[in-house]
C-alpha cells in the first residue's frame, strides 16, 4: 500500500469501533505526519486501537503532503 492509500485507509479505519492498527501502519503514519513533537517517535510491535490519535496523524500527514507537493 502506498502512502496515499495508507492515509486513506487510516482515515476511514480510525472511525470504526475497534480502529486497530499494527505497528508498521502506526509507525509509517508517524513518519508521514512529520514526527509530531508531542507524539511518540515509534511504537513497538503489536496492535493499537487508535481513534483520535490516528485521526490527528491523518490530518497532519495530509497537511504535510500538501505542503511538500506545493498545494
Amino acid at each position: 500500500m502506498n502512502d496515499e492509500e495508507l492515509i486513506g485507509y487510516c482515515e476511514l479505519h480510525c472511525k470504526t469501533e475497534r480502529a486497530l492498527f499494527n505497528d508498521d501502519q502506526v509507525n509509517r503514519m508517524i513518519v508521514l505526519a512529520g514526527y509530531p513533537p508531542d507524539y511518540v517517535m515509534f511504537v513497538s510491535s503489536g496492535w493499537y486501537s487508535l481513534h483520535a490519535d490516528m485521526a490527528r496523524l491523518v490530518t497532519l500527514a495530509k497537511r504535510r503532503r500538501a505542503l511538500l507537493n506545493g498545494l
